[in-house]
C-alpha cells in the first residue's frame, strides 16, 4: 500500500486554517439560529399570553356591562324601593368595571420586558374582581328573589 505524503507548505496551512474557520463559523451560526428561534418562541408565547389575558378581561368587562344594563332596565321598570335597593349594586358593578378597564389598559400596554410582573399582578387582580363580580351578582339575584316573594 502506497502512502501519500504531503509537504507541509504554507498553502496547506492556509487551507487547514480556512477549513477550521469555516467549521467554527458554521457551528456558531447554528447557535445563533437556535438563540434567534428561542427568542421568537418567547415573543410568540408573550403575544399569545397577552391576547388570552386581554380576551378574559374584555369578556369580564362585557359581562359587567350586561349586568349593569340588565339591572338598570329592571330599576326603570319598577322605580322606588327597587331602584334604591339596586343603586349600590350598580355602583359596585361600575367600580369593578373601572378596575377591569384599568387592568385591561395595563395588559394592552405591557411589553416583553415587564410582562411577567404585569401578568402576575393582573392575574391576581382578575381573580379578586371575578370573586367580587360573582358576589355582587349573587346579592342582586337574592334581592330580586326576596322582592318577588314579598
Amino acid at each position: 500500500m502506497k502512502t501519500i505524503k504531503f509537504k507541509h507548505t504554507a498553502a496547506w496551512s492556509l487551507v487547514s486554517l480556512v477549513m477550521i474557520a469555516v467549521l467554527t463559523f458554521a457551528s456558531c451560526s447554528e447557535k445563533a439560529k437556535s438563540d434567534k428561534e428561542d427568542k421568537n418562541e418567547l415573543a410568540d408565547d408573550f403575544k399569545q399570553q397577552k391576547e388570552e389575558l386581554v380576551e378574559k378581561l374584555e369578556t369580564m368587562e362585557n359581562d359587567i356591562d350586561d349586568s349593569i344594563d340588565d339591572l338598570k332596565d329592571r330599576m326603570n321598570i319598577d322605580e322606588g324601593p327597587v331602584e334604591r335597593n339596586f343603586e349600590e349594586a350598580v355602583e359596585e358593578l361600575e367600580a369593578t368595571k373601572k378596575d377591569v378597564s384599568n387592568a385591561l389598559a395595563e395588559v394592552k400596554s405591557s411589553t416583553k420586558d415587564n410582562w411577567n410582573a404585569v401578568k402576575s399582578d393582573v392575574s391576581r387582580t382578575y381573580d379578586n374582581m371575578a370573586n367580587e363580580l360573582e358576589q355582587t351578582k349573587a346579592e342582586i339575584k337574592k334581592k330580586f328573589e326576596e322582592m318577588s316573594n314579598s
